[in-house]
């Protein structure tokens, strides 16, 4: 419910993009009417519980970050599944490459996309899962741990950030130094071979 910014019970749509007024608790969006539905049960008319239906102290409190977040999520994966099949169609000859550049270029950012989407994707379900830890059994609130100091937790999240960027600069030069030096040339099948090669054969 809080994914799709639903409040009443119904069929769900399938959102391409909007906003949730959470103070109206509306939804203000361009949707394929009982998509999401259909894709759970293959009926469009399917039924399901609006926020509405649950007490408001088991509600998630920013909805609208929620929804976001998960369109996200889909939006990044789109791109990933859209490279995905760019790159079977230049694969199999299906797509000249040389001819259109924008293919490459979506196909070079779509492993970016698809971290985007895992991180979208983790966002949606850990703030989407408030205020419970273990659902209907624990509340974030009852579950906070004594031993742990706040200073403790903040120094686990720097370090974690601190390892997560070395990792991503070092990736980073090795994967333009990659892109500078360009791929190796291969003679493929019915290719001319140059004449100095012809040379070097005949002389070994």
């Amino acid at each position: 419910a809080a994914m799709e910014g639903m409040y009443e019970s119904g069929p769900v749509g399938m959102s391409l993009f909007g906003w949730v007024d959470e103070a109206n608790e509306k939804l203000y969006t361009i949707e394929i009417p009982g998509l999401t539905s259909f894709l759970a049960t293959w009926d469009f008319k399917a039924e399901f519980p609006g926020l509405n239906d649950f007490p408001v102290d088991e509600r998630p409190a920013n909805v609208n970050l929620i929804y976001q977040t998960y369109h996200a999520m889909l939006l990044f994966f789109g791109i990933v599944a859209i490279a995905l099949v760019l790159a079977l169609l230049i694969t199999f000859g299906k797509m000249d490459a040389k001819k259109r550049k924008w293919p490459l270029v979506l196909i070079m950012i779509a492993p970016i996309a698809a971290i985007l989407s895992i991180q979208a994707g983790w966002a949606t379900a850990e703030i989407g899962r408030q205020p419970w830890i273990v659902y209907g059994q624990l509340k974030t609130a009852d579950a906070i741990s004594a031993a742990v100091s706040p200073g403790s937790i903040i120094l686990t999240l720097v370090l974690f950030a601190l390892v997560y960027t070395v990792i991503y600069v070092v990736w980073a030069k090795s994967f333009l130094k990659a892109v500078k030096a360009g791929p190796e040339a291969i003679a493929l099948p019915g290719d001319e071979v140059p004449e100095q090669a012809i040379d070097v054969e005949v002389q070994a």
